[in-house]
C-alpha cells in the first residue's frame, strides 16, 4: 500500500497531506520523515507486528507509514484503553517492540517490551535517508492487526493484508470518486478497523486528512 502513497507524493508534492490542528504536513515531508523513521525501524526491529501507542499528532500517519515502508505491520494500542486490556492485546500478539513518544511513555504498559521513543530518538532518525526504501527480501505482505473489541469474548486480533486491503480501497476511491481536492475529518479511534479506510483513502489519491486533537465529541 505505502507505494501508492509515494506515487502521491511524486505527483502532489507540496499538496497538504495531513491538517492537525494548525499544523500541515505536505506530501514531500509526509513521505521523507517516513522514509528516515523506516530506516531507523529496521535497525531496531525484527517481528512482523509494531505496536504504535500514540495520542494524534502529525506524527502518528508518519509512524504507520514508516512502519509498512520497513516491511513491518502494525498493531494500533488505543491510549484509552485499560492497563488491563493493553496487557492482554500485547501479550496476545506477542509484541516485542512499541512506538512511544514523550505523551505516552509513562502510561501503563509492560515493562516487558521494547519501547521505541520518537522524541528521544529524534536526532539519531534525522540521520537516515528521506529516499525511499527498496526492500531486496519478499515482503510478508501484512498490513496491520486490529483486536476486536472482545464484546461477544476474548478480544482476537485479526490480520489484514496489503492486497485485499488495497482491493477495498481501489474500489472505495472509485465509488466516491475521491480525489486530491477531497479533505476528510477522522473522528474515530485508530484501533477502529473502518478508520484505517479513511485515513489512507485520501493519502492515496492526493487529498487531506484532518486530524482533530481528541476523538471524543458530543
Amino acid at each position: 500500500l505505502h507505494h501508492y502513497i509515494e506515487k502521491t507524493a511524486e505527483l502532489y508534492p507540496d499538496t497538504i497531506a495531513v491538517r492537525f490542528n494548525d499544523e500541515d504536513l505536505n506530501y514531500r515531508a509526509l513521505n521523507g520523515k517516513a522514509n528516515q523513521l523506516a530506516h531507523y525501524l529496521r535497525q531496531h526491529n525484527h517481528k512482523p507486528f509494531i505496536g504504535v501507542y500514540l495520542e494524534r499528532s502529525l506524527q502518528l500517519p508518519i509512524t504507520l507509514l514508516a512502519i509498512l515502508k520497513a516491511g513491518f505491520a502494525y498493531l494500533p494500542l488505543d491510549t484509552s484503553y485499560p492497563a488491563e486490556r493493553l496487557a492482554n492485546i500485547i501479550q496476545d500478539a506477542g509484541l516485542s517492540h512499541i512506538i512511544v513518544d514523550g505523551s505516552t511513555e509513562s502510561n501503563s504498559l509492560s515493562n516487558n517490551i521494547t519501547k521505541l521513543h520518537l522524541d528521544n530518538d529524534s536526532a539519531e532518525i534525522a540521520k537516515f535517508s528521506c529516499d525511499n526504501i527498496v526492500l531486496l527480501e519478499e515482503n510478508a505482505a501484512l498490513f496491520n492487526l486490529i483486536y476486536t473489541s472482545g464484546s461477544t469474548g476474548q478480544p482476537k486480533g485479526a490480520a489484514v493484508y496489503h492486497k485485499s486491503f488495497a482491493n477495498l480501497l481501489s474500489w472505495y476511491n472509485d465509488e466516491y470518486q475521491l480525489s486530491s481536492s477531497d479533505k476528510t475529518l477522522i473522528i474515530s479511534a485508530l484501533g477502529f478497523d473502518l478508520t484505517q479506510k479513511n485515513l489512507y483513502a485520501l493519502l492515496c489519491c492526493g487529498g487531506t486528512v484532518v486530524l482533530p486533537d481528541t476523538e471524543h465529541y458530543d
